[in-house]
């Protein structure tokens, strides 16, 4: 117990030295470049977020790569595979592993996802986050907010305006893309 108390000092006083990140740029992303990147792309339900520690919240900012400070994980049913293996249930990683990772996941929402394997075990969202699109609908059409993805030309062609600065994606386009680029 002394030996797990030592360790665990060690690392806080560790983290205190080590900047929480280095001056980054995150690249702009591209769907073309999201989808290949992917080994699992499709619609789930995200069921539960686990938590962590505030303890363990710390240690993970500070060692992002380091598995037991990995954060929060995402656990979701699968309600659509477009790309890769077809799962009954999933769970990847549901917060950032540095300054510019915008991963997120929300108990009770359903999203697109596009998953990649994780440096050292799991899957985590593609482009750092940005491969994680939450459904928005009626029920009967859905959309996602694109952000600032690049889309290919037979896809840009089909975005709906919903201001100057923002666009949707018929979630049916999304799908008939997907499907006929992962043959």
């Amino acid at each position: 117990m002394l030996r797990l108390c030592s360790l665990v000092i060690l690392m806080i006083i560790l983290a205190t030295m080590i900047p929480a990140h280095m001056g980054a740029e995150v690249a702009s992303v591209s769907l073309v470049d999201m989808n290949s990147r992917a080994r699992f792309v499709g619609v789930v339900h995200e069921d539960s977020v686990s938590q962590v520690s505030e303890i363990f919240q710390f240690l993970s900012d500070r060692f992002p790569r380091f598995p037991l400070f990995w954060g929060k994980t995402a656990y979701a049913s699968v309600k659509e595979v477009w790309k890769g293996s077809v799962y009954r249930q999933i769970s990847y990683r549901a917060s950032p592993s540095w300054v510019c990772d915008l991963s997120k996941a929300a108990a009770g929402i359903d999203a697109v996802v596009f998953l990649d394997k994780a440096q050292l075990y799991g899957l985590e969202i593609t482009w750092d986050g940005r491969g994680r699109y939450p459904l928005i609908g009626d029920g009967s059409t859905y959309h996602i907010d694109i952000g600032d993805a690049k889309l290919p030309p037979e896809l840009a062609s089909k975005t709906i305006a919903v201001s100057e600065y923002k666009k949707n994606l018929v979630v049916d386009d999304l799908k008939a893309w997907c499907l006929a680029h992962n043959k």
